[in-house]
């Protein structure tokens, strides 16, 4: 075992059983925050504090090691490895073998790429090009968690040689290279300042905008032992302080990392500062606290995916209390178990260079399986033929544009359908985000029956980009990005006489509950749904102006996610706890409750313009209930979108359920 010594605090290269403690803080943060505690809203920022515990473990080990010379550098990465692989290896496999029972064919192929990802210390860079942290979709991912390691581990790949050259650039001073080290903490605060303003997830995700966290761990290394008691006290006070005001009173409405990570980074610095040993220790370096402390890592690693992989087996639902409160145990044991019979079987005496061989060939093994499970799709066979057209999202959304056009007005390329734009009788363009893109499929056969050509313009809605604007901190730029699509779609009916007709729709209810401003100095607070009614009264009011019929598409009456994953538990063969058949109806009172106030803003612009309005609701929807199923196909992809993948038949079916006829009347 590895000996402790009963001075923590003095020595440079001493065991700190309140590092140990502080980590309990950091990890219970963390696994409350993901199990849904709304008393910890910043519980995140408990990944913070890792970094600045890693910041300064690593730093003073690699101060102790690299004076000795010779192999330093391996012994550093033999060490990290007999750390850290055998627990994240036996996650891994256990998530593979879970997945293979619970994930659709899509799911499971992301899975073996976040695997393939996380092997080698790189999934910060897979989830950042494939998710956004506090986005829904990333509440189903198993192995999110792992962006954290993926920072980490990139910071030890870089920092020994770093470090190492700038000890023997300096000759053993303490002074200058926490001074270099203090300029990198300034270069990566500016930088994530930069990067929250342009890129957020960039900020959020990779190791550039982190490494400050980091570095201020790594410059406590360098800075001498603080042996006044009083002051001692006054530290780790005041760093327990911040770190309970961050996890208390930061959400993900605060940018992150920018200054709101400031709290936490500088609460753990103020803890993990070499210092006195006062009486106040116990506060951390209690049995119970060095206990969940040692077994931080395990749970950290297992806490995600067990949540996540129950929830994906009850089909997308939320877990009860009772349910979240066993999974935590669950949880804790598997930690505990992982600790005991896995970690701590890296101080057996296993040569250096065998840990070496053995971790990369490691790491081979679960990149390799990772890239099988990846390549092959997530082994559909494992699925009924009946579920695999809703196997995943990107199933559900196929449907090829049929050609790529440029008119008159603009030099931008539009997915043309229906008829041929050239030779059409008839010509619309259809205007929207999303849910135009969702309903071309089924214009598309419309418009080859009628022989219309139409146009897709998908990017923005048609109620901003005037007056009224969405305020969207991920893409700072949506707002101009709107006014640039409403001129640019302006120039192409004014230049375009055969546009006879503009088809609006858009997800209307789901815009209204986002940050909207209104631009026309009006006066009164207006509503989510009225911004919506004034944005597009006015778009209606400049298309009318050119002479064009405006067709008004409302809200599709969509059931949520959870339907889908309802679904297919019922139809894959895979391991999914059944749905009941309240989680399987689509009540109408709930979604009138939802969808009204946009499409009675619908209505009233049609009543005052010679628009016309079309409310898939009215005929979707009987006073109970509202349909899921047409021709025996599900309907929807996911909580609002219809299928992009039905058979013609459906799609005409489709056609006359939406009342989208009345658009080539």
């Amino acid at each position: 075992m590895l000996q402790r010594t009963r001075n923590p605090t003095l020595s440079a290269s001493s065991y700190r059983p309140d590092i140990d403690g502080l980590r309990a803080i950091a990890v219970l943060a963390v696994v409350a925050y993901h199990f849904g505690a709304k008393w910890l809203p910043g519980g995140f920022a408990g990944v913070d504090v890792f970094f600045v515990i890693s910041g300064f473990l690593i730093t003073r080990s690699l101060i102790s090691d690299i004076p000795r010379g010779g192999f330093w550098i391996g012994r550093f990465y033999e060490r990290r490895m007999r750390r850290l692989l055998p627990a994240l290896f036996t996650v891994l496999a256990s998530v593979l073998i879970a997945g293979y029972a619970l994930l659709i064919p899509g799911e499971l192929a992301a899975l073996g790429a976040s695997v393939k990802f996380s092997a080698f210390g790189f999934a910060n860079v897979y989830f950042y090009h494939n998710t956004g942290y506090f986005d829904r979709e990333a509440d189903f991912l198993p192995l999110l968690h792992m962006w954290s390691l993926g920072v980490e581990e990139q910071f030890y790949l870089f920092w020994p040689i770093a470090l190492g050259a700038i000890l023997t650039f300096t000759r053993g001073s303490r002074l200058a290279p926490a001074i270099l080290v203090g300029a990198v903490i300034v270069a990566s605060i500016v930088l994530a300042q930069y990067q929250l303003a342009t890129d957020p997830e960039a900020a959020f995700y990779l190791p550039f905008a982190r490494a400050w966290e980091l570095g201020v761990g790594a410059v406590l290394a360098f800075t001498p032992v603080v042996q006044k008691i009083r002051l001692s006290i006054t530290l780790l006070v005041v760093g327990l302080l911040l770190i309970a005001g961050s996890i208390l009173f930061i959400g993900v409405q605060h940018p992150f990392p920018g200054p709101w990570a400031l709290p936490s980074v500088l609460g753990a610095a103020l803890i993990v500062q070499p210092k006195a040993k006062t009486a106040l220790d116990n506060i951390l370096a209690n049995r119970v606290m060095t206990r969940i402390g040692e077994i931080s890592y395990s749970l950290y690693l297992w806490h995600w995916p067990v949540f996540v992989l129950y929830r994906i087996y009850i089909s997308g639902g939320q877990p009860t209390g009772l349910e979240r409160c066993l999974l935590c145990l669950v949880s804790v044991a598997l930690a505990y178990l992982t600790w005991a019979f896995v970690e701590r079987a890296r101080f057996s005496k296993i040569s250096t260079s065998s840990v070496l061989v053995g971790g990369t060939l490691g790491i081979v093994f679960f990149v390799g399986a990772g890239t099988v499970f990846n390549h092959f799709n997530g082994f559909p066979s494992r699925v009924s033929p009946a579920a695999m057209d809703i196997s995943s999202r990107e199933v559900m959304w196929r449907w090829d544009c049929p050609a790529t056009i440029k008119v008159a007005g603009t030099d931008h390329q539009f997915c043309s359908f229906g008829a041929n734009w050239e030779t059409a009788k008839t010509h619309v363009v259809v205007w929207g985000d999303s849910h135009a893109q969702h309903l071309a499929p089924i214009l598309n056969i419309l418009g080859r029956d009628t022989n219309t050509s139409l146009l897709l313009q998908e990017t923005c809605p048609a109620a901003l980009g005037g007056s009224v604007y969405r305020l969207w901190p991920q893409i700072p730029s949506y707002p101009q990005d709107c006014r640039d699509i409403r001129q640019r779609m302006m120039d192409v009916l004014a230049n375009n006489p055969q546009i006879s007709t503009v088809v609006l729709p858009s997800a209307w209810a789901t815009l209204s509950t986002y940050e909207l401003a209104d631009g026309t100095n009006s006066t009164g607070m207006k509503s989510g749904a009225q911004l919506i009614g004034l944005g597009l009264a006015e778009t209606v009011r400049d298309i009318e102006k050119l002479g064009k019929r405006v067709v008004l598409v409302g809200n599709v009456p969509g059931p949520g996610w959870e339907q889908v994953a309802c679904e297919f538990a019922a139809t894959s063969g895979l391991l999914r706890r059944q749905c009941t058949e309240q989680q399987a109806t689509i009540y109408a009172i709930d979604l009138h409750r939802l969808l009204d106030p946009t499409d009675q803003e619908l209505s009233r612009i049609a009543k005052d313009s010679g628009a016309q309005a079309i409310l898939p609701i009215n005929s979707m929807c009987d006073k109970a209930t509202c349909i899921n199923h047409l021709d025996g196909q599900f309907i929807y992809r996911d909580n609002s979108h219809i299928r992009r993948n039905f058979p013609e038949v459906t799609n005409r079916h489709l056609a006359t359920r939406l009342g989208l006829q009345a658009i080539f009347e």
